[in-house]
């Protein structure tokens, strides 16, 4: 695993890690034992479970990604449509 392949797991890990945290899927138990598993297999130099677990992080962190700009773009249409209709209100 070369180092710009750990930056990307590590980018990916504090993308889900956060989300799951923030979202209450995950509680501090389930974050420090996803870490730790990931620890382990790079640690032993696992080939397997290191590309293992770089896989679930890009595939978490891809969806979190849509789904987060999902939600923004429909909080957006609605903070449009409502001044929209605060000007229609007004006018």
């Amino acid at each position: 695993m070369t180092d710009a392949e750990l930056e990307v797991m590590r980018t990916d890990w504090r993308t889900v890690s956060g989300f799951k945290r923030g979202s209450g899927e995950w509680g501090k138990g389930d974050e420090d034992e996803y870490g730790a598993a990931m620890k382990e297999a790079i640690q032993s130099g696992g080939e397997e479970a290191i590309h293992y677990w770089a896989a679930w992080l890009a595939r978490e962190a891809e969806w979190i990604r849509r789904f987060t700009s999902m939600v923004r773009l429909a909080e957006q249409r609605i903070r449009a449509e409502m001044a929209a209709a605060r000007e229609r209100q007004a006018g």
